[in-house]
C-alpha cells in the first residue's frame, strides 16, 4: 500500500487536510467549545469589558494573546469592533459583550436598540437569541484566526482588521 503523494505546495501553518491530524482536528474542536463556553460567561459576567474582567477567562486569553494580558485584552477588542459590522447574529455577540452596560440584560437591550429596524423595534429577548446564534461564530474565528509560529496571536493594526472580509 502507498502514501499518498504530498501536496505540491504546502500547507499555512495551522492548516490541515480533511482526514489527517485527526487528534488536533478533535483539540480546535474542543478548544471552539471551552471558548465559546467562556464567551457565554463573559457575556453572563456582572460589570462592563475591562482587562480586569477579561483576564478571567483564561482560554480567551490563551486564544487572543498568549500570555499577554493586554495584547490578548486589545485584540479581543478590536474583533468585537470589526462583528459590531458584520452580520446581524455576530453584531449581536459583540455588542452583547462589549456595550456599555453592567448587567447582561441592559447590554442586550442596548445591542437590541441598535440593531432593530426604526419601525420594526425587537426587545432583549430577541437580542439574546441573535447573540446566542453569533456566540459559535465568534468561538471559532478566535481558535482558528491566523497564528504566528510561536503560537501567539498576530498583532493587526485597526486598519486592516476593519478592512477584512466579514
Amino acid at each position: 500500500m502507498s502514501t499518498p503523494p504530498e501536496p505540491a505546495t504546502p500547507l499555512p501553518h495551522g492548516v490541515f487536510p480533511i482526514g489527517d491530524a485527526t487528534d488536533e482536528a478533535e483539540q480546535r474542536a474542543a478548544l471552539e467549545q471551552q471558548v465559546l463556553t467562556e464567551l457565554l460567561a463573559l457575556r453572563k459576567a456582572y460589570g462592563q469589558l475591562t482587562v480586569q474582567k477579561f483576564s478571567t477567562f483564561a482560554t480567551l486569553r490563551q486564544v487572543c494573546g498568549g500570555d499577554d494580558l493586554l495584547d490578548a485584552f486589545l485584540l479581543f477588542q478590536r474583533e468585537l469592533a470589526r462583528y459590531q459590522h458584520s452580520g446581524r447574529n455576530e453584531a449581536a455577540a459583540a455588542l452583547s459583550l462589549s456595550a456599555p452596560a453592567d448587567t447582561v440584560l441592559d447590554r442586550l437591550q442596548l445591542t437590541a436598540e441598535a440593531l432593530s429596524p426604526e419601525q420594526d423595534w425587537r426587545d432583549q429577548r430577541t437580542a439574546r437569541r441573535w447573540s446566542d446564534a453569533g456566540m459559535p461564530i465568534l468561538a471559532r474565528d478566535l481558535v482558528y484566526s491566523p497564528r504566528s509560529p510561536d503560537g501567539s496571536a498576530p498583532r493587526r493594526s485597526a486598519s486592516s482588521s476593519a478592512a477584512a472580509p466579514a
